[in-house]
């Protein structure tokens, strides 16, 4: 495995024939890979930061791709410092490990403005306005973690 990568989480994959070439993840292992993350968190990404300067080519539809790239696995690396079992956090579906966030908290209040923005924006993509919208939710999101760790882990 490269470094900073992880095994398959258990029970999130059936294998069809013969062995795994990589040890499934451990609890320990998603721990440590959370607080890597958490800690080189960058809320708003050089491919948002440059990347809505320019335009054509499908490219405002690939940086929402590339933001739910980064905000998806954000969201489980705060549940897996946040809850006692990483292992099923990593095996819960989205809606799910967003109910685990309090509505009341920023990250909390966050994600739910990003998944709803994703919600219309997917699977159409044709609207410029619903693609910024995912765009600064997402950022929106990634920035409350990033207080949220900054505050609770310095």
């Amino acid at each position: 495995m490269p470094e900073g990568y992880v095994g398959p989480i258990p029970g999130a994959y059936t294998v069809v024939t013969g062995e795994l070439p990589v040890a499934e993840a451990t609890a320990q292992d998603l721990q440590d890979a959370a607080e890597v993350a958490l800690v080189k968190l960058n809320p708003a990404p050089a491919y948002i930061t440059t990347g809505l300067l320019e335009h054509g080519g499908g490219r405002l539809a690939q940086d929402v791709r590339w933001l739910c790239t980064d905000v998806w696995p954000t969201l489980y690396h705060v549940l897996t410092i946040q809850e006692n079992d990483p292992i099923r956090v990593w095996g819960l579906p989205k809606e799910k490990a967003i109910e685990l966030l309090p509505p009341g908290t920023m990250p909390g209040r966050a994600i739910r403005v990003f998944y709803q923005a994703v919600q219309s924006y997917y699977p159409d993509e044709a609207s410029v306005e619903q693609a910024l919208g995912v765009v600064e939710s997402g950022v929106d999101f990634m920035r409350a973690v990033k207080l949220w760790w900054d505050e609770s882990h310095h």
